[in-house]
């Protein structure tokens, strides 16, 4: 039942978890050029090499695959059931990829910004190609945490907020950019998407009268 109904957006979960773990496995050289050739950088969009960015979550940036990722990856898988319960498996594998492509060009941009003040990390890091599943997944989690009503809704996105906040002190900018630009990327879309069902509702409901 479950598989017959949330069947695209369950495989698609499955494909990149897969593909992720069996990149980091592969070797040390084989990662290294499946990153570099599908991480997007200042590098690939001054290529114009955009069409990578959405193959990029199919490949883990880290050679590591340990228990938070893991964890990540199974609650992903709960917020992808949650949203193509919700609000259909298209809007869901929309969420999933769109936030990660919104995340890599914000984080460019943000980047570049931060070079041209004279940021060295940021000058640095702004050539380091950037693939990886956990900015889609950010943006997947807080599109499905804002189907949540009420206080559960502002303690998910808060307590989500201040993590993903965190990475800002004591981890990469560019990662930490990825993931909050994602994240609001979701919130954004799913906010819009509850509108859009609101006025459909409203829209049924003076048909049927």
């Amino acid at each position: 039942m479950v598989l017959a109904r949330y069947g695209v957006v369950l495989g698609l979960a499955a494909t990149v978890i897969c593909t992720s773990i069996a990149a980091a496995l592969a070797g040390t050289s084989t990662h290294l050029q499946l990153v570099r050739t599908l991480g997007f950088d200042l590098d690939a969009l001054l290529r114009w090499r955009f069409w990578i960015i959405p193959l990029a979550p199919f490949v883990q940036a880290d050679s590591s695959i340990g228990i938070p990722f893991l964890e990540l990856m199974l609650l992903t898988v709960a917020a992808v059931v949650l949203l193509a319960h919700e609000a259909g498996q298209r809007f869901t594998v929309a969420i999933f990829f769109g936030t990660g492509v919104v995340s890599s060009l914000v984080t460019i941009g943000v980047l570049w910004l931060a070079a041209s003040a004279g940021s060295e990390e940021a000058n640095r890091v702004i050539h380091i190609p950037d693939t990886g599943v956990s900015a889609c997944a950010y943006g997947t989690l807080t599109a499905a945490f804002m189907l949540f009503q009420g206080r559960l809704r502002f303690l998910a996105l808060g307590g989500l907020g201040l993590w993903l906040g965190s990475g800002f002190f004591d981890g990469r900018l560019d990662v930490a950019t990825a993931h909050m630009s994602a994240a609001l990327a979701g919130c954004l879309a799913a906010a819009w998407k509850l509108q859009r069902m609101k006025i459909e509702a409203k829209r049924a409901r003076g048909h049927s009268r």
